[in-house]
C-alpha cells in the first residue's frame, strides 16, 4: 500500500531570534566639524596639565625622600663616632683570695675538756705521719703550713 502524497508542507516555525550585535561598532571621530576638534584638544590638554601636576607632586615627594635619606646618614654616622670615642669599658680584677700559710702560734685547747693547752702544730709535725695527724685532730686550718693546707709548704 503507498500513501497518497501530502498535499503541502507546513514552514518551519522561527523559535530563536536572529542574533543582535552586543557590543556597538567603534564610532569614529568625525573631522567634519571643528568643534568637535576643539573638543578633543582641550580633553588632550586638560589630561597633560593632570598629568604634569602629578609629575611636580612625585617630584616633591622625591625630594622629601632624599632629605630624610641624608637626615639619617647624619644620624648614622653621628652615632657611629660616638661609639669610637667612647673608651672600652673598665674592668675590675678581684684579687686572688690570700693563702694564709703560717701556722697558729702559742698554745691552745682543742676540746672543752681540756685542762691544759698545747701547741698542736708543733705536736703533728713531730708526729710519724703528720698529714694523718694533721686529719685526726683537725688542724688544718690552725696549722696550714704543717698540715700543706691550700698548698702551703712548710
Amino acid at each position: 500500500f503507498t500513501s497518497a502524497p501530502v498535499a503541502f508542507t507546513p514552514a518551519p516555525v522561527v523559535s530563536t531570534p536572529a542574533p543582535v550585535p552586543s557590543t556597538p561598532a567603534p564610532a569614529i571621530a568625525s573631522t567634519s566639524t571643528p568643534s568637535s576638534n576643539q573638543d578633543c584638544c582641550d580633553d588632550t590638554k586638560s589630561r597633560v596639565d593632570s598629568i604634569e601636576v602629578q609629575m611636580g607632586e612625585m617630584t616633591i615627594d622625591m625630594d622629601q625622600v632624599k632629605s630624610q635619606l641624608e637626615s639619617l646618614g647624619n644620624s648614622v654616622n653621628e652615632i657611629l663616632n660616638i661609639l669610637k670615642n667612647t673608651p672600652s669599658p673598665v674592668t675590675f680584677s678581684t684579687p686572688a683570695p690570700t693563702i694564709r700559710c703560717t701556722d697558729r702560734k702559742g698554745k691552745w685547747k682543742l676540746a672543752i675538756g681540756n685542762k691544759n693547752g698545747r701547741n698542736w702544730c708543733g705536736w703533728a709535725r713531730k708526729q710519724a705521719n703528720t698529714h694523718s695527724a694533721c686529719l685526726q685532730k683537725n688542724l688544718s686550718n690552725d696549722c696550714p703550713a704543717t698540715c700543706g693546707k691550700d698548698g702551703c709548704i712548710n
